[in-house]
C-alpha cells in the first residue's frame, strides 16, 4: 500500500481502490498482513461501498456482489442508483431492500423535482432518506439497507458526501 497523503491506494482485482478516513485501518491491516492474492480472495466476498469527499468532488465505489451469509449469487449486481443529475446513492445490506429502498426513494425525489418544477437540495434529500429509514424502522416490514449518499450541492457549489444506516442515523463526511 502506498501512502499518498491522507488516503491510500490498494490494487485489487482489476482496478485501484482508493481508502480515506478514520475507518481504514481494518482493511488496511487486512491487506499488509495477507499475500495480493488472499487479499483479493478476501475483499471479493465483502459487501462494501467506499465514499471520498474532496474540495470538488465526491468519490464513490462499491463491489458487485450480490450476497447473503456465505453465498454469492451474482458478481455483476449495480447497487448504485442515480437519484437525479446531482445525487448518486450506494447501498449495503439485503438485496430485496436495497433494491426496493432505492427506487422508492429514486422516484419520489423526481416526483419532488415534477410537483414543484425544481430538484430537491442535497441537505433536504439526504434528510428526507434518513426520514425513510427512519419510519420504516418503526413498521411491521424493517428495512436492513446502509446507504452512502454523495451529492453536488447547486447552490452552494460544494460536494456533500451521507452516510445513512438502517436505524436511521445520518453522518456527514467532514
Amino acid at each position: 500500500a502506498e501512502y499518498m497523503g491522507k488516503s491510500y491506494l490498494l490494487p485489487t482485482k482489476n482496478n485501484t481502490v482508493y481508502i480515506a478516513g478514520n475507518n481504514t485501518s481494518a482493511v488496511l491491516d487486512l491487506y499488509l498482513r495477507l499475500s495480493e492474492q488472499q487479499f483479493r480472495n478476501k475483499i471479493t466476498n465483502m459487501d462494501f461501498c467506499i465514499g471520498i469527499r474532496g474540495n470538488d468532488y465526491v468519490l464513490i465505489a462499491e463491489d458487485m456482489n450480490a450476497a447473503q451469509s456465505i453465498m454469492i449469487h451474482q458478481q455483476d449486481h449495480e447497487k448504485m442508483l442515480e437519484l437525479n443529475e446531482h445525487l448518486l446513492m450506494t447501498r449495503t445490506g439485503d438485496l430485496g431492500d436495497g433494491v426496493q429502498c432505492s427506487e422508492f426513494l429514486q422516484k419520489n425525489i423526481q416526483l419532488y423535482q415534477l410537483r414543484n418544477g425544481y430538484e430537491m437540495r442535497s441537505d433536504a434529500a439526504a434528510n428526507y432518506i434518513r426520514k425513510y429509514l427512519a419510519d420504516t424502522l418503526r413498521s411491521r416490514d424493517p428495512i436492513q439497507v446502509n446507504l452512502l449518499l454523495g451529492a453536488f450541492d447547486v447552490i452552494s457549489k460544494t460536494p456533500q458526501l451521507y452516510y445513512m444506516d438502517y436505524l436511521g442515523s445520518m453522518a456527514t463526511a467532514p
